[in-house]
């Protein structure tokens, strides 16, 4: 695993996707939320080949899809599993994390919940600072906005990987 690389961390939600890309020195560089609202999978597929054409990334980075089922919907599953294939083609580098990994290394700074690391990131990455949503409801569905800062979460989680801790 190289973390002097650029990276394109991606988070598939219910209607697109979070997305940040992280240059070779681990500067945010871009990020974005894009919702699709016809033909999800392609458009989105469309839209990270935009992004991916654009920056360049080395590699791009994913938060494991091939969960019990259920639990992520098939249609995230499969516009992961394009994602791959989009990957290989172009000669990407793909890093699958698990919900455990990202958890293991943001509850070393006190952060457990998908919240309390958002939160955690915004004080991290100011110019993401603005876009953190209000903690929702338990009868809420999530924002949209959550899955940039999922995606940022994996972003971290990568250069920690081999880079040592986060600091608080």
């Amino acid at each position: 695993m190289n973390t002097r690389e650029s990276v394109l961390a991606i988070h598939p939600f219910s209607r697109g996707f979070g997305w940040i890309v992280f240059s070779a020195n681990q500067v945010p560089i871009d990020w974005g939320v894009a919702e699709k609202r016809k033909d999800r999978n392609a458009e989105c597929l469309l839209a990270v080949e935009r992004i991916v054409d654009r920056y360049q990334p080395d590699a791009i980075l994913l938060e494991a899809f091939e969960l019990p089922a259920g639990k992520r919907i098939t249609r995230i599953r499969h516009l992961c599993r394009s994602l791959m294939s989009f990957a290989q083609a172009r000669a990407i580098d793909v890093t699958i994390y698990s919900r455990t990994e990202i958890q293991a290394v943001f509850v070393q700074v006190g952060a457990a919940s998908r919240y309390e690391i958002a939160c955690l990131i915004a004080q991290r990455i100011d110019a993401l600072r603005t876009r953190l949503p209000k903690k929702r409801a338990t009868w809420e569905g999530e924002s949209p906005a959550m899955a940039l800062f999922n995606a940022a979460a994996v972003g971290l989680t990568h250069y920690h990987r081999a880079d040592g801790p986060l600091s608080a």
